[in-house]
């Protein structure tokens, strides 16, 4: 998966994850792990940063 192609996904996951409830959220987050590859705790570092993919892309 390109770096493009993720960041543009984490961007949407991480809308589901700030609405949804904390069981929700684990099977949010272990949805993002299986389809990227990055590991929980890299997942939760970028849902933190609201932001942070898209000033990755600008480089």
């Amino acid at each position: 998966m390109e770096m493009h192609a993720k960041a543009e996904l984490i961007d949407l996951i991480r809308t589901r994850y700030y609405g949804a409830r904390k069981k929700d959220k684990s099977r949010i987050l272990d949805e993002l792990v299986a389809i990227t590859g990055h590991q929980r705790k890299y997942a939760l570092r970028l849902f933190a940063h609201r932001e942070a993919s898209s000033l990755s892309i600008a480089k």
